[in-house]
């Protein structure tokens, strides 16, 4: 009985930092950061991502480091721009899951797939040898690749499965972009416009109230419009045809009459008071806003997706300080 007694206490003792670590560790990396629909981004694959990705900004921050000691002031910018990454990493990660969750079942209904050699094929370029001297440098072998990618795992401590899934779903998108490229028309309904951007309401039901008393649009524009590249032309945005303007001042801009005034149409650079001059129902499209509108498929395809879709974002401050002490611990 004492033997049996002293086990169950031995056992008892240990099972106390079992208990605290599975309910830490375990359970808790099991909540949901994100949801689409049924799929589940758990804490822990989020603390994995969030990690690798901190670690990739850090490398890219530390190379330019040295190059800009060189070369002056000339990558400060590109440094801003990777600090501002930094600060912005947690909510994109979230982002960016709930992007591949429409990516990949899009994809996969359309047939789309990337190989285990377009993979590696995308990962290798990223470990050759930099020019030295304005020669070309001599491509890695086989084992000198090998080598150099087992160093990065352990030096980014993350796995071999994490970072090829990363890049597939780069490759999707990839593909998909081209896709939907290829489905954009050369040809389609336009509204040639002039347009008013005011900062606060009051301004913008200022400007309505002196266009609709009779003053000239472009006067207006001239003195009071606060976008720069158009107010010069008097507000004169040109023809426009769906896939460039914020989608609010699109549904406005192609639900007026020719000739009518819109009233102050709010968006994410300020408000807008806009006129349709012309409409074409079959005008084509000027290559330079073609090419906009193929740079910017993808993302216009992913808003419509996700909101027709339930998304659902869980980050709290709590579960990021946990994920940002599981990925330095790993």
């Amino acid at each position: 009985m004492v033997v049996a007694g002293g086990a169950a206490a031995i056992l008892l003792i240990l099972a106390i930092p079992l208990f605290g670590f599975a309910r830490e560790v375990v359970l808790k990396g099991q909540e949901p950061v994100a949801r689409v629909e049924q799929n589940v981004l758990g804490l822990s694959e989020y603390a994995q991502i969030l990690g690798l990705r901190s670690y990739l900004l850090q490398a890219q921050s530390d190379s330019l480091q040295q190059f800009s000691g060189q070369a002056g002031n000339q990558y400060q910018s590109t440094l801003q721009y990777l600090e501002q990454a930094r600060l912005s990493l947690p909510d994109e990660v979230v982002s960016d899951w709930i992007n591949e969750q429409f990516i990949r079942r899009e994809t996969s209904r359309l047939g789309v797939t990337v190989t285990p050699t377009e993979i590696t094929d995308s990962i290798k370029p990223e470990f050759e040898p930099l020019p030295t001297g304005g020669a070309d440098p001599k491509p890695l072998t086989e084992d000198e690749f090998q080598n150099r990618y087992r160093n990065f795992l352990s030096s980014a401590k993350t796995t071999d499965a994490l970072y090829r899934k990363q890049k597939e779903y780069v490759l999707l998108a990839q593909k998909l972009q081209a896709q939907l490229q290829e489905q954009v028309p050369t040809t389609g309904p336009q509204v040639h416009l002039q347009s008013i951007l005011a900062e606060t309401e009051d301004d913008a039901k200022s400007v309505l109230a002196r266009l609709e008393q009779g003053e000239d649009f472009a006067q207006v524009a001239i003195e009071v419009s606060q976008d720069t590249q158009s107010k010069e032309k008097g507000g004169d945005l040109g023809w426009i045809p769906r896939g460039i303007l914020d989608q609010e001042l699109e549904d406005a801009a192609f639900s007026l009459k020719v000739g009518s005034l819109s009233g102050p149409i709010e968006t994410s650079q300020g408000l807008y008071v806009i006129k349709v001059l012309e409409r074409d129902e079959t005008r084509e499209i000027e290559a330079p806003i073609l090419d906009q509108i193929k740079s910017e498929v993808l993302y216009r395809w992913l808003q419509e997706a996700q909101a027709k879709a339930k998304v659902e974002s869980f980050l709290t401050q709590g579960k990021l300080t946990w994920a940002e002490k599981q990925s330095q611990r790993r």
